[in-house]
């Protein structure tokens, strides 16, 4: 055999094995190996999670309370809740729409008082879209129904969302008033000659103005709404304190160890200060006048107190408070008015005071054999309307106690 029949033998052989080797490769694909998976940081994982559920709680938390559509849930459920714990003495908050209480009330929207109740001169007292005004009470007792105690506290609390203004007005305890079905007498006699409905009546009929609902405590429970807010810090005149300690105007003796100046009051020690009478007080008002004063600068701590919580110390102020109130406002209007107040801005708005009647806005006179305020009537129901509908205080009207802003 020739070299050349050898070499032709090596190729054929050659490509052979090459056809072979193909074919081998084409029926089963190289394999590549993978490199191994790493394993997952179960730490990081969770830390992640986390991060995300914060992220979404917050814009959850957001929305709730800068936004309408979620402030108009959160009040949703608050009203819900306060609704299972609070006393409410008014008529069945059934379903009712605005269109059928308009009809049945002469095209006039009254949504927390019986209508065929009351008399035409409540009806047709000053009122206006866009401001709302609810009565706070305070009685000597609780618990007297719709008829009882005199009240040693009244004050118009007045949400106005065409000025975005809130204010808070006193009506003085010894203001002689006419009491429609009864006898003339001081004001504060009202509420326990002809129960809440006389009450509404005799503002209507003396400064007219239609109170749209009230809400209703007696002293015992104040004690415990300013102990549910932590107390609040009040500053006395050496006279004050001095009286404070030697008198039970603060029921309980081992409280009775006030000071002048600034002091951090308890329950106890804030309803005493709520009512005294016969010591100036801090802006030299004495009597009724010193009492409503202490009464707006009470209160106008509360005020900024509460609008200052969080949500925490919300829920547990009202699993405190919400029990000892008694009001007739539907559940449905609460959550309105609770929509107004963060509309007009509660937690920048301070509250405009007002005393009633005003220096000078009355005369004092003995009427059958009592000490009483004949408010000038023209002058008086001017400036209770220029305050609750246009949102101003008189010109001449001073910051002396701390309560009033212009």
């Amino acid at each position: 055999m020739s070299n050349k029949d050898a070499d032709d033998i090596m190729r054929d052989v050659k490509k052979s094995l090459a056809e072979q080797v193909n074919d081998e490769y084409e029926e089963q694909p190289l394999e590549i190996k993978k490199a191994p998976k790493k394993k997952k940081n179960k730490f990081l994982s969770f830390i992640k999670g986390v991060l995300i559920a914060l992220v979404i709680a917050a814009l959850i938390l957001l929305f709730l309370v800068f936004t309408k559509p979620g402030r108009k849930i959160l009040i949703h459920f608050a009203t819900e809740y306060a609704y299972s714990k609070i006393d409410y003495a008014g008529a069945e908050d059934e379903e009712i729409t605005v269109e059928s209480i308009r009809e049945e009330n002469g095209g006039i929207y009254y949504p927390n008082v019986h209508m065929d109740e009351m008399s035409d001169t409540y009806k047709k007292a000053r009122h206006e879209e866009g401001v709302t005004n609810i009565l706070l009470i305070g009685v000597e007792a609780i618990g007297y129904g719709q008829a009882g105690g005199h009240t040693d506290a009244l004050m118009i609390a007045t949400i106005n969302k065409n000025k975005g203004t809130l204010s808070l007005t006193s009506l003085m305890r010894d203001s002689w008033v006419t009491i429609p079905g009864y006898t003339d007498g001081r004001i504060n006699t009202a509420y326990a000659k002809g129960g809440i409905n006389g009450l509404f009546e005799t503002i209507a009929y003396n400064y007219d103005i239609r109170i749209d609902g009230y809400a209703l405590v007696g002293f015992d429970s104040f004690e415990k709404l300013v102990d549910a807010v932590g107390g609040v810090d009040i500053e006395l005149t050496e006279e004050e304190a001095k009286y404070l300690n030697k008198t039970n105007y603060i029921s309980k003796k081992k409280y009775r160890k006030v000071k002048a100046g600034k002091n951090h009051f308890n329950g106890n020690q804030a309803l005493g200060y709520c009512r005294v009478r016969k010591v100036a007080t801090l802006d030299g008002s004495n009597y009724d006048m010193g009492r409503t004063s202490r009464q707006r600068r009470v209160l106008n701590a509360i005020f900024t107190k509460v609008k200052k919580s969080n949500i925490s110390e919300l829920v547990n102020l009202m699993n405190t408070v919400l029990p000892i109130v008694e009001t007739n406002i539907r559940k449905n209007n609460c959550k309105n008015y609770l929509a107004d107040l963060f509309d007009v801005g509660l937690e920048s708005k301070e509250l405009k005071m007002l005393r009633l009647p005003t220096d000078g806005g009355y005369t004092s006179e003995n009427i059958n054999g009592a000490s009483v305020l004949v408010p000038k009537w023209d002058e008086t129901k001017t400036v209770l309307h220029n305050l609750v509908f246009n949102g101003k205080l008189p010109e001449d009207y001073e910051k002396k106690d701390g309560t009033t802003s212009k």
